[in-house]
């Protein structure tokens, strides 16, 4: 299934996990979302497309960015990651 990565460096509270969250599972195509506070990145899943995906971050009040590649912070492969 294809992923992407967006770094969101706003999301600083559990609270703007949920935001962040809720906002991006509207998107059509989207099958999972995982939003780290710790890295303050997001991964999802699915088929939605990129530019989608940063408009609804934005619409909840955040900036992000999509990291190259679909590439996790660190460069790790996404079944590298714990969840």
């Amino acid at each position: 299934m294809p992923s992407q990565w967006f770094q969101v460096p706003e999301m600083t509270s559990r609270r703007c996990v949920r935001e962040v969250s809720a906002w991006i599972s509207d998107v059509p195509g989207v099958r999972t979302v995982e939003a780290r506070l710790d890295t303050a990145t997001v991964h999802v899943a699915g088929t939605a497309d990129s530019a989608a995906v940063e408009a609804a971050i934005r619409r909840a009040g955040y900036s992000a960015t999509a990291l190259p590649d679909g590439t996790p912070p660190g460069g790790t492969s996404p079944d590298e990651v714990a969840p």
